[in-house]
């Protein structure tokens, strides 16, 4: 039976079978079905829609810049509430909850929308440094958000490091082999070079290849264990470790503000700003540092906001990567294989 919805389409007419010719042959013309936008939009996946850069834009990318926004004034008012006024303690307790639980909540929506990115792009390294943040959302307070998030930023950082001489952006697991093999050099670079002198690796500021952030997150990463295993404690072991942590950030912080992206440098501004007020609170008494957590939100959300869009900019192609020079990393990057690295690594 031939309906309406059928792709052959029969070219013939009555005058093909009149009795004194015969019927004339012919040939069936095939004619493509298009398939209504529609139809095409309801038969993609789940997962292409998750990872369709432009309907996350829409909600996430745009709004985030206001749910920080939102967040840092629930704190700063918070915290001139606790500055002012006494506040019963239970009731200190559940707005503190409130308020650190929509942060956490923001944060852990933003860079999960972040981390689609960085597995739509291959990147390896920030994808795992954006899916931590959730995941450190659920055993961090308050008093140790900035702390916990150091294994995050970490991660983050090596990432912004080895980005520029990253060749595979094809596949995840080569993409991660590949930052494995830029870090060991990294590193090896960092550890055996001359600390002084015009040869040195460490401390060029401008110039630094990312050796000094290298040597910071490597401090960072450690100072974010050992506050992860000491959990909210305040004792002398969060004092030193969130000094050393915040210390390493600054370092950081210093060497972002050198380099070309304007949101690398803005993040190292704030987080500049936010890491000497993070140093100062470990000295002083617990319910003046719950006050100083939640007045300086503002530069730390900020800063989050910055550090997020990188991973933006990146998609989109609008980050500008900082390489001063060609490292011995990249030069010597072939002298690695696979397996040399996964041995090191474990």
């Amino acid at each position: 039976m031939i309906n309406n919805s059928t792709n052959i389409q029969l070219n013939h007419t009555i005058n093909d079978f009149k009795h004194n010719d015969g019927p004339k042959t012919f040939e069936p013309t095939v004619i493509e079905k298009k398939i209504p936008e529609n139809q095409s939009e309801n038969n993609r996946t789940a997962l292409s829609k998750l990872f369709d850069s432009k309907f996350r834009k829409q909600y996430i990318g745009k709004y985030s810049g206001l749910a920080y926004g939102i967040s840092a004034t629930f704190h700063v008012i918070f915290g001139l509430g606790m500055a002012l006024f006494k506040i019963p303690k239970s009731s200190k307790k559940t707005l503190s909850a409130l308020t650190t639980g929509f942060t956490k909540i923001v944060n852990s929506i933003v860079y999960a929308d972040l981390a689609l990115d960085a597995w739509k792009n291959k990147n390896s390294f920030d994808f795992l440094s954006r899916i931590l943040e959730p995941i450190l959302n659920c055993f961090s307070q308050l008093s140790n958000y900035h702390l916990l998030r150091s294994l995050s930023s970490a991660m983050t950082q090596f990432h912004i490091i080895n980005y520029p001489y990253i060749k595979e952006k094809t596949n995840l697991w080569k993409n991660f082999i590949e930052n494995l093999q830029i870090s060991r050099k990294f590193f090896i670079e960092t550890y055996t070079s001359s600390f002084a002198g015009p040869n040195r690796k460490l401390f060029k500021f401008d110039k630094d290849e990312g050796h000094t952030m290298a040597l910071a997150s490597h401090i960072q990463a450690l100072m974010g264990i050992i506050g992860l295993l000491n959990g909210s404690r305040r004792n002398m072991i969060d004092k030193v470790v969130g000094t050393i942590r915040n210390i390493a950030g600054v370092l950081v912080d210093l060497e972002l503000f050198w380099r070309k992206d304007e949101d690398e440098k803005k993040t190292g501004i704030y987080y500049a700003i936010h890491a000497i007020f993070d140093i100062a609170k470990r000295y002083v008494s617990k319910e003046q540092a719950d006050i100083i957590d939640n007045l300086v939100m503002p530069f730390y959300n900020k800063a989050l906001y910055h550090f997020g869009r990188i991973t933006r900019k990146q998609d989109d192609g609008t980050y500008q990567a900082t390489v001063v020079a060609k490292p011995i990393a990249e030069a010597n990057l072939q002298e690695s294989n696979i397996g040399e690295t996964l041995a090191l690594a474990s």
